[in-house]
């Protein structure tokens, strides 16, 4: 698993590729928690090349959806497609999850 980072105005972009699993997911864990940690962030995350999601990156997903909700911040998550991440429909997280289908829509999202 690898992963970038990239500033769009007031938003970052962290896109992962590969695959996150618990032996993969640390330094991607500790770069999210730590965007996260900012005063009113906004970050988009993008899963558009990651090839599978485990529970720990689930597990992520979710403790990032909620600290960007306590420090005042927004987030979204692309990239998330059913066949590649089933795992996220198959535990109902497309529900609570700030899921978008484009790039475009994330950013309007965040920025609202």
């Amino acid at each position: 698993m690898e992963y970038s980072l990239r500033e769009i105005g007031d938003v970052t972009v962290v896109t992962a590729s590969g695959e996150i699993d618990a032996a993969t997911l640390p330094p991607l864990s500790a770069e999210v928690l730590k965007l996260l940690r900012r005063p009113r962030p906004r970050l988009i995350i993008d899963l558009s090349t990651v090839a599978f999601l485990d529970s720990t990156g689930l597990a992520l997903l979710v403790k990032a959806t909620n600290q960007s909700r306590d420090n005042g911040g927004r987030l979204a998550v692309i990239g998330a497609d059913p066949v590649r991440l089933r795992v996220i429909w198959l535990t109902h997280l497309d529900k609570f999850l700030p899921l978008q289908d484009s790039l475009e829509a994330a950013l309007e999202q965040v920025q609202a």
